[in-house]
This record gives C-alpha cells, structure tokens and sequence, in this order.
C-alpha cells in the first residue's frame, strides 16, 4: 500500500523538485536574460523557401500541419504494388520539381501511400489508383482529366477553379 502511495505521489515530487531547480536558475531582476544567438524560426505560411525537388510524404501524423501552411497541395494517393502508380512515378516526380524549384508559385507537391494511410484514404473516399486530389485552404478538388505532366501542371497552376469543390471531412 505504501509503495502504491509513492507511485501516485511520484510524478508530483518530480514536478515539485524540477520546479524548484527552474526557480533557481531563472534569472533575477539584477540578472539580465542574455539573448539567445541563434534567430528565432519564422512563420512557414507561404514561405519562399525551397521545398526538396521531389513530391513530400505525407501521413496522418503530419498531414494537418503540412496542408495548413498557407500553400495550395497537389496530393497523389498511390500504393506502391500498382503498376499504374510506378509508371506514372517519374512523371509525377517531374511536377514536384517543377512546382518545388520555384516556390513563388505557392504549390506544394506530394503523396500519400494509402497501403500504409488508411485514415487518409478513407477521409478523401479513395476508390483507384493513382488518385489526385489539389487541398486550396479548406477547398478540395479531385483531379478528373487524363493523367499527364502537363495535365497536372495546367490543373495546379489554376485550372482546378473551374469546378467546383467536393465536401472535405476533417
């Protein structure tokens, strides 16, 4: 019983003793906080950075905080066991470094393997491979044309504005 008691306590000794220690090490009114020398991050909300060449793996981990970061999403939803996904790979890998070597343009390129992102899959009612799909904010579009580079690239760069958004579950 005794040792039951401990265990439940033990978290609140720790936080209790790690306070302490904070307190100790804080500095005081006498003791100016030297700044740290290293720049603080900025926000990556439609940043100008390069992003790598080839398409982003996306998974429901990361998925919410990739897709929210201001940029319009090309999202390719493949396995790797389809054939009509690995031939068009290369393709595809063409329009990431396409869109991903000229950031000014705002559109992120990237994929989802649904053998593995089931959660996904299921969210944007995949039904064949290779599915595409552009995330423009809370709008998505499905990718309906035949299935080419310059398809792809003419539907990112605008073309997904002629139709109209399907219903998007978060």
């Amino acid at each position: 019983l005794l040792v039951a008691y401990f265990l439940l306590l033990w978290p609140t000794i720790v936080a209790d003793s790690l306070d302490s220690v904070t307190e100790e090490n804080s500095p005081t009114p006498q003791q100016p906080e030297i700044p740290s020398p290293v720049p603080e991050k900025k926000s990556s909300r439609k940043t100008k950075e390069k992003p790598p060449l080839h398409a982003i793996s996306l998974k429901s981990s990361n998925f919410g905080s990739q897709v929210s970061d201001g940029n319009v999403w090309l999202i390719e939803f493949y396995t790797p066991t389809c054939r009509y996904c690995v031939a068009f790979a290369e393709s595809y890998n063409n329009v990431a470094a396409a869109f991903h070597s000229s950031p000014q343009e705002g559109i992120r390129v990237a994929k989802v393997d649904c053998q593995v992102e089931k959660a996904l899959m299921a969210r944007f009612g995949i039904e064949g491979f290779p599915s595409f799909f552009l995330v423009d904010g809370w709008s998505v579009y499905p990718f309906e044309e035949s299935r080419s580079e310059a398809a792809l690239l003419d539907f990112a760069r605008g073309g997904y504005k002629k139709q109209q958004p399907i219903p998007y579950y978060s």
